[in-house]
């Protein structure tokens, strides 16, 4: 939603352009510039979307799978 451009005031002092923000309670603060995902050992980005790599060593699981599979005494307490 939006509504009509007027004075700021001590909780949208922020506000000073169009973009995303969020309330933390006091004011309302940006979303940090630049602080896109950049993908992982374990999560990688192809195009627009996010895959899982697969998963090596005593827990086993391929590339997008729901399949994951441990190994015998891979588990202690």
């Amino acid at each position: 939603a939006t509504s009509a451009v007027g004075s700021a005031t001590a909780k949208t002092i922020n506000i000073t352009s169009a973009g995303y923000y969020y309330f933390d309670g006091g004011i309302w603060q940006r979303f940090a510039l630049g602080s896109g995902y950049t993908g992982s050992g374990s999560i990688t980005l192809n195009g627009s979307s996010f895959e899982r790599a697969a998963l090596t060593g005593d827990i086993t699981s391929g590339a997008n799978s729901n399949t994951t599979t441990i190994s015998d005494n891979a588990v202690t307490s």
